[in-house]
C-alpha cells in the first residue's frame, strides 16, 4: 500500500491529477482551524529583501531562502508589448515539443504573444546548452535563465516568469502560465476576453479550481512538504498547475508577497493558493478547461494531454476545425 501511494504521488507531479482526484471523488472539508493554520504560516519580517528584477539578473525571495539568477537570453518584444503574454514552461531538451507548439500557434491574435521559459543551470550538457541558445537566437521566442530546470525548482521558475512579464513586458495585462503538455486554443481565450468573462485589469487568476481541503501528501518523504516549509494538514483552494492565467496586477502583488511565505515545492499551491489568498487575488474557474485524464469534448480552451508528435497535431487540427 505504501508503494502504491508513492507511485500515485509521483504521478501527480506530472499531471496534478491526484489532488484533483480528492476534489472530484472524495468529500473534502476545510475548517476554521485550517484557515487559521495557514494564516499563521505568514512570516511578518520586514528585514528580508523581496523578489526583484535588477536588469541583467534578478532575485526570487521566500521567507526561508532566496536565490539570485541571471537572464541569459531575453527575446526582443514589440513596442508596445503584447496585451496577452502566454509563457510555456519548457524543458531544455524538448525542442520537438516547442516546434509543435510553434506550428500550432502560427496565426495568433495581434494582442497576444507566446514565449517559452527555460533554465540552463545545473547539469545541462554543453550540446543542449548550445542548441537552446541557437534556437533562442533563431526564433526570438525563448526566455533563458541560469536556474536549474527541474520540478523541485518550479516555484522559482513560475515566479521568475511572472517577474519577467511584469518587469520586461509592462504593457502585458494578462499572463498565461502553461505547461508544454497543454493543448491550447488561443481563439477561445480571446473570446473570453472580448465577452467580458476575463477581467484583465483587476487582481485576478483564472484556471481549474482545486477546492480547499486537499490533504498534504506525506507518503513519499523525498518530495513531501517538509513540516518546516508547510506545517498545515490541508491545502487551501488553488488553481491546478498545468494551465492558469494571471493578471499583471495579481502578478505584481504575488511577487511582493513571496518573501512572506516559506518555499514550497508545489508551485500551484504556493503561487495560486497561498500567495494569491494573502494578497486578495480572486480565483475564477475557466470554462472548457480539461485536465488529464479528462478527454476533451465540446468547446476546448485548453486540454492537458499526453498526446505527442503527429497525434498531437492531428487532434489539434481536428478540434480547431470544429471550433471555427
Amino acid at each position: 500500500m505504501h508503494i502504491l501511494k508513492c507511485m500515485l504521488f509521483l504521478f501527480s507531479i506530472a499531471s496534478s491529477a491526484l489532488l484533483i482526484y480528492f476534489q472530484v471523488f472524495t468529500s473534502v472539508s476545510f475548517s476554521d482551524d485550517d484557515r487559521e493554520c495557514i494564516r499563521n504560516e505568514w512570516q511578518k519580517s520586514s528585514l528580508i529583501d523581496g523578489t526583484q528584477d535588477f536588469g541583467a539578473d534578478f532575485r526570487i525571495s521566500f521567507a526561508d531562502t532566496h536565490h539570485l539568477f541571471k537572464w541569459i537570453h531575453l527575446p526582443v518584444l514589440p513596442v508596445p508589448g503584447p496585451e496577452i503574454l502566454i509563457i510555456v514552461t519548457s524543458r531544455p531538451d524538448n525542442l520537438s515539443r516547442r516546434n509543435i507548439l510553434r506550428n500550432s500557434w502560427k496565426d495568433l491574435d495581434k494582442r497576444m504573444k507566446y514565449l517559452f521559459f527555460i533554465g540552463l543551470g545545473g547539469e545541462i550538457d554543453q550540446k543542449t546548452n548550445a542548441i537552446v541558445k541557437k534556437e533562442a537566437e533563431l526564433y526570438e521566442d525563448i526566455v533563458i535563465t541560469d536556474m536549474d530546470d527541474n520540478y523541485l525548482g518550479l516555484s522559482y521558475k513560475t515566479l521568475s516568469l511572472l517577474l519577467f512579464s511584469f518587469s520586461k513586458s509592462p504593457s502585458s495585462q494578462l499572463i498565461g502560465k502553461i505547461d508544454e503538455d497543454i493543448m491550447f486554443f488561443p481563439d477561445q481565450l480571446i473570446e473570453l476576453i472580448d465577452n467580458g468573462f476575463i477581467d484583465m485589469k483587476g487582481s485576478n487568476m483564472y484556471g481549474y479550481i482545486v477546492e480547499a481541503g486537499a490533504p498534504v501528501l506525506s507518503e513519499c518523504a523525498v518530495l513531501k512538504a517538509p513540516r518546516t516549509s508547510y506545517s498545515c494538514p490541508k491545502y487551501p483552494e488553488y488553481l491546478a498547475g498545468p494551465f492558469y492565467l494571471v493578471t499583471s496586477v495579481a502578478a505584481q502583488n504575488v511577487l511582493k508577497a513571496s518573501k512572506h511565505r516559506r518555499f514550497l515545492i508545489s508551485e500551484d499551491v504556493l503561487v495560486t493558493g497561498l500567495l494569491a489568498s494573502d494578497v486578495g487575488v480572486r480565483r475564477t474557474q475557466l470554462p472548457n478547461l480539461h485536465m488529464f485524464p479528462d478527454v476533451a469534448h465540446g468547446p476546448v480552451l485548453a486540454w492537458h494531454t499526453k498526446l505527442d508528435g503527429s497525434k498531437y497535431l492531428e487532434k489539434y487540427e481536428q478540434i480547431l476545425r470544429k471550433q471555427r
